[in-house]
């Protein structure tokens, strides 16, 4: 499975840390992260995701891949929806179907922080813990930006429950070229020792004059010539402006050795309809059908049904495999995905498409996709055009005995973005506290302009019921206090920094 060209900027940052389960995905043939996408929405895996699969299954809504473009302005005012203030998304909160009890349960929160320009720089996953049972902090990221706003060092860290600190992981350098175009990803892995990072894999990439990627080679950390190694090359070639061929090839023996060859057909109108790859096969040395997707479309030109088919190499022939349908509302966003596997042979089973996920979407259309500062990872969306307003919440279902059954539901808050003060003064930070209403535990995050605070919390009489210092990112207990409406303040050297009202029950 060979990671898509326009689709790495989204999964490189972790290359390294699989790296050889990445190998092999590039020795396989071609298919978008939908697949990463099933493992995420499949309930018996939900609990034991890893960061990996979280990092590749960014983008709530797809389309097709080859369509996306490198992400090189955000803003558009053509397109803005005229109303007074933006907002920014703060977080998305996971929640998994509990069938036996009918309820919903908090399963993962993630939280944003952006800079005076609304570029994302700060991002915390807090993922259910099964061995305390409760959520808890469990990755972060970390960006820097150039002054165009594209993003120039990614650092991502793991929470270490031992210790209470984040620990350095990943880290990710890209650089650009004049036009903005991305030239080098360069990936570097936390050395064991805690003491250096230290270099795993680079990526280089070449334009031609209209801004298309024509080449990009793919370079390995050695550990016995303790160098970057030569390993793959991408190729790309263009007709009319668009993506015509990509050929992959394989350094061996000091020649490049064309191992996948993709071809791709569009329509009058300038649709992609079909993405064809041929694998060398070298037993029989000839060339073989390895993977196909098929795109249709609305008068719109909308894509509306995506067919994959893949080899099966137990008939060792291409198959029918995957079936994805999308629904789109009148103002261009795509509010329904319906993904159905093939069973098929006569021997086999029915010979036709089995429902097996559904995911609907919900947006607020008092703002575009324009007027939101939102993490870099959406901006696929915006380029690909998959919704054009401000995404609310996402509720998906699994197919079983015939129907649609709850599996997750997200939903997505924002705030009023106020821009940068344009000043050096210390700030007020943005508190997020989950979950909401508390329980057992309680969490308090902000920005990372402060370590800690002094958390005093009253009840409705006026009571002080906690004293205490907490870290950012912090879960303090709350099951000894009786339901209610509690005010809490937050103080730093005696001065307040922020105050508010928490539910517990």
């Amino acid at each position: 499975m060979a990671i898509p060209p326009l689709n790495k900027l989204l999964m490189k940052p972790i290359f390294t840390f699989l790296l050889t389960c990445m190998i092999s995905l590039s020795l396989m043939g071609q298919q978008d992260i939908k697949e990463f996408k099933k493992q995420r929405y499949t309930k018996k895996h939900q609990h034991s995701i890893t960061a990996l699969e979280k990092k590749k299954s960014r983008n709530p809504e797809y389309a097709s891949r080859h369509l996306s473009r490198q992400a090189s302005s955000f803003r558009s005012a053509a397109l803005k929806s005229g109303v007074a203030t933006n907002q920014k998304m703060d977080s998305l909160l996971w929640e998994l179907y509990d069938a036996t009890n009918s309820e919903w349960m908090l399963s993962d929160r993630e939280l944003f922080a952006y800079d005076g320009n609304g570029n994302m720089i700060n991002y915390v996953w807090f993922a259910f813990d099964s061995v305390d049972m409760e959520i808890l902090p469990y990755d972060k990221e970390t960006v820097k930006y150039n002054a165009q706003g594209k993003p120039t060092e990614i650092i991502w860290l793991i929470w270490d429950k031992a210790s209470g600190q984040w620990l350095n992981w990943g880290k990710y350098e890209l650089s650009y070229d004049g036009d903005e175009n991305l030239i080098q990803e360069a990936v570097s892995d936390w050395a064991p020792d805690g003491s250096q990072w230290l270099i795993g894999a680079q990526f280089d990439m070449t334009y031609d004059g209209a801004g298309n990627i024509i080449s990009e080679l793919w370079s390995f950390w050695e550990e016995d010539s303790a160098k970057l190694v030569l390993t793959y090359k991408d190729e790309y070639l263009y007709e009319d402006g668009k993506l015509s061929t990509w050929n992959e090839y394989a350094w061996e023996e000091g020649d490049w050795v064309l191992i996948f060859g993709t071809t791709y057909t569009y329509s009058h109108e300038g649709n992609l309809t079909e993405e064809l790859t041929q694998a060398w096969e070298s037993t029989g040395e000839q060339w073989l059908d390895f993977s196909k997707n098929l795109y249709s479309y609305n008068e719109a030109n909308q894509l509306i049904m995506e067919e994959a088919w893949e080899f099966d190499w137990a008939q060792f022939i291409m198959a029918k495999s995957w079936q994805y349908d999308y629904v789109w509302d009148t103002d261009g966003n795509m509010i329904e995905q319906v993904d159905k596997s093939w069973d098929g042979g006569a021997s086999k089973g029915t010979n036709a498409w089995q429902n097996t996920f559904k995911s609907e979407w919900v947006f607020n259309k008092d703002y575009t996709i324009f007027d939101l500062y939102v993490p870099y990872w959406f901006l696929q969306n915006v380029e690909n055009l998959t919704f054009m307003h401000m995404p609310v919440s996402e509720l998906a279902y699994f197919y079983m005995d015939g129907a649609w059954v709850f599996d997750f539901r997200q939903t997505v808050y924002y705030s009023e973005f106020g821009g940068s003060t344009g000043t050096g003064d210390r700030r007020e930070p943005v508190v997020s506290i989950f979950p909401v209403p508390a329980y057992e535990t309680i969490t308090f995050t902000w920005d990372d302009q402060y370590a800690r605070f002094n958390l005093e919390l009253y009840d409705m009489t006026g009571k002080r019921v906690i004293s205490r210092s907490i870290y950012n990112y912090e879960t303090i207990r709350v099951d000894q206090l009786s339901g209610g409406i509690y005010f809490y303040k937050l103080t730093d050297n005696n001065q307040l920094i922020h105050s508010g009202k928490i539910c517990v029950e």
